[in-house]
């Protein structure tokens, strides 16, 4: 019986690996979507040609999201070349995410998406944190779920920059 549960289990775990590779299969570029900030602006990510750029999903609820902030806030002060966009998930009420931002000053870009236009353009995006990094070339080069493994990424960003 034991065997019989533990198969259902990793059944499942690889049943839902694949629907989440299947997800991001299609994001392949950044292409036109646009991000509205908290600030009232419009961030087009065509426009961010020729730099790499960071996109984060989170939440308020997230804890591993809200414990990232520093981290983000460091790669923003050590690699100001690189484009970092926080997009909130459309369940988080945007003054919350506002309140949130003020008050750990961050100083990336914190983009709402009630409409959850944002998420569909890549793919649904259902758990936080994810990531998405695109090279100077607008091409998706690296996504993942979960915290980031950060020398790793500085070490990738030490590439792209």
């Amino acid at each position: 019986m034991k065997k019989i549960i533990l198969f259902i289990l990793i059944l499942l775990a690889v049943i839902g690996l694949t629907q989440t590779r299947r997800q991001f299969s299609s994001i392949r570029t950044g292409g036109d979507i646009r991000f509205k900030t908290i600030h009232g602006e419009t961030i087009n990510m065509a426009d961010l040609t020729g730099q790499a750029v960071l996109i984060n999903f989170w939440a308020s609820d997230c804890l591993p999201c809200l414990e990232e902030i520093p981290q983000l806030a460091a790669l923003r002060r050590d690699l100001p070349t690189l484009a970092i966009i926080a997009v909130a998930m459309p369940y988080d009420p945007p003054n919350r995410i506002i309140e949130l931002a003020n008050r750990e000053n961050i100083p990336y870009a914190v983009a709402l998406d009630p409409q959850a236009e944002i998420n569909q353009a890549f793919g649904g995006v259902n758990l936080t944190p994810t990531w998405f990094l695109f090279d100077k070339n607008g091409r998706l080069i690296k996504k993942e779920l979960g915290r980031l493994d950060w020398t790793q990424l500085r070490l990738t960003l030490q590439e792209l920059v």
